[in-house]
């Protein structure tokens, strides 16, 4: 990769998917180990650091209730499978990472036709990977360490038509498609 001067990078980092305070609708699955969850996932934007996040069935059962703030998360309701300390921590650092606006812009690279943008999170580096002006994926490591690979894939059309979130080291990943 070759390193941009900061001088012609943004000085912010912003998720173009998640700019609004909105609500965020998702048809989503969850793979955790030997469980496979299905069903809606709802992220309304309450600020620019925090979010409630819901998951429910298609039948409107909760699975997941929870407030996300900048450094933790309140749980309002958890089903057994998912109410363990370390899977809602995972869970509120993930819809953190993948929610979070305006970070301050540390470092820009170029590689290929890739604009690479990386900002801090906690203690966390955030890189954005930009193509063509579209933002493609984040990847969120520590130190040399990759955590978190976030992919966006698109319809012919240029739609946001999946959100993939994998992890590196634990049965954990994602799928979200929204919901118009």
């Amino acid at each position: 990769m070759e390193e941009v001067s900061l001088v012609n990078a943004p000085e912010s980092i912003e998720n173009p998917y998640f700019k609004d305070l909105d609500s965020y609708i998702f048809k989503s699955s969850i793979s955790i180990y030997s469980h496979d969850l299905s069903g809606i996932l709802v992220i309304k934007k309450l600020s620019n650091t925090s979010c409630r996040v819901a998951f429910t069935t298609e039948f409107g059962n909760t699975l997941l209730d929870m407030t996300v703030t900048p450094t933790g998360y309140e749980k309002h309701f958890a089903i057994q499978k998912l109410d363990r300390k370390v899977i809602l921590k995972t869970l509120a650092k993930d819809i953190r990472a993948l929610t979070a606006n305006d970070l301050t812009a540390k470092k820009a690279f170029r590689q290929g036709e890739k604009e690479v943008l990386m900002g801090n999170l906690n203690k966390f580096q955030l890189y954005y990977f930009f193509k063509l002006g579209r933002l493609k994926q984040i990847l969120k490591t520590t130190k040399n360490k990759e955590k978190l690979k976030i992919q966006f894939s698109f319809d012919e059309v240029g739609q946001l038509n999946l959100i993939n979130l994998a992890h590196e080291g634990i049965a954990l990943n994602i799928q979200l498609r929204p919901i118009d």
